[in-house]
């Protein structure tokens, strides 16, 4: 065999390793903060078995033997497959989308945060009769059962893209107003004052 050959051989083996290594990484990364979607997960919090199941769609059906743990797993399921939508609207309604993405939302949140949306879903919280704020603090449980111990690319490709750009978002845990902002959200946009 030629040298040349060698050389060309060589080369070939190279850029094929160093394509599966680029692909593995990528597969790695992408795959993290998707959802466990078949056997068991055991969570804190809820009191008796719950079955999730997933239609040939994706869309999960819960089976729970009670409404805590109904509410509790909903909450779970919605953090596993949606996080970064759940933040980002957490963000924007509360004014605090700079905290991500800097100045360029600084006009943004001023702008939304003079309509006191979070104020007004504190007190909205607080008006709920006890039913009502047991499945939304029930929701919420599943929630932060679901985002305590994850890292932020755990929870959403979003947020790996956004470390890798040197962006360190901060999850917080999650609250029953957060649970209910997005309402106010789309009260906002439904009326006339834009």
């Amino acid at each position: 065999m030629s040298r040349s050959l060698k050389v060309i051989i060589g080369i070939v083996i190279a850029i094929v390793i160093l394509i599966a290594l680029i692909w593995g990484a990528w597969y790695w990364f992408t795959r993290q903060a998707f959802p466990t979607t078949s056997g068991s997960v055991q969570v804190e919090g809820v009191k008796q078995p719950v079955e999730i199941l997933r239609d040939e769609f994706g869309v999960a059906h819960i089976y729970a033997q009670n409404p805590q743990d109904l509410f509790f797993s909903q909450g779970y399921v919605h953090a596993q497959e949606r996080f970064w939508q759940m933040e980002f609207q957490r963000r924007v309604a509360s004014g605090r989308l700079s905290e991500i993405f800097g100045e360029s939302t600084l006009e943004t949140d001023k702008y939304l945060r003079h309509f006191g949306f979070q104020q007004l879903t504190e007190k909205s919280y607080a008006m709920l009769d006890d039913e009502s704020r047991k499945v939304v603090d029930a929701y919420t449980a599943g929630i932060n059962a679901y985002i305590t111990d994850r890292s932020p690319a755990e929870l959403g490709l979003e947020f790996g893209l956004l470390g890798l750009q040197g962006i360190d978002v901060e999850i917080e845990t999650w609250r029953p107003s957060d649970s209910l902002i997005w309402a106010e959200m789309m009260i906002f946009d439904q009326s006339d004052q834009l």
